[in-house]
């Protein structure tokens, strides 16, 4: 895997939590009520999941899925523990764990 892939895997992922956060917060994020109708509000998330897909997707040109799938999922899980403490949700011991855990299996699977 190279740095290539590696920066399209953070993107990816970076776009996809966005999307998640989207959808949860959005009317914290549109506060003048732009979107009135409820899926209308949800369009953003899924132009944002698109260009994570689309991210993804040439990232696959670079690295096997069998890598790439659980480090972007990493890259994700990280990026959504820190936007989800961004809009106040509680972060405790568990949640910190269970990121190590998967980092931890990340590295594990990516060991030569």
């Amino acid at each position: 895997m190279n740095n290539i892939s590696l920066l399209l895997l953070f993107l990816s992922a970076t776009f996809s939590a966005l999307a998640s956060v989207a959808i949860k917060y959005s009317d914290r994020i549109f506060k003048f009520q732009i979107f009135e109708n409820i899926l209308i509000s949800k369009i953003p998330a899924i132009f944002l999941y698109g260009a994570g897909f689309i991210l993804y997707s040439i990232a696959l040109k670079y690295a096997s899925v069998s890598k790439a799938y659980p480090i972007m999922v990493s890259f994700a899980v990280l990026q959504l523990i820190a936007l989800g403490g961004y809009f106040g949700e509680e972060l405790n011991a568990k949640i910190f764990i269970g990121a190590a855990l998967i980092i931890l299996g990340i590295f594990i699977i990516n060991y030569k």
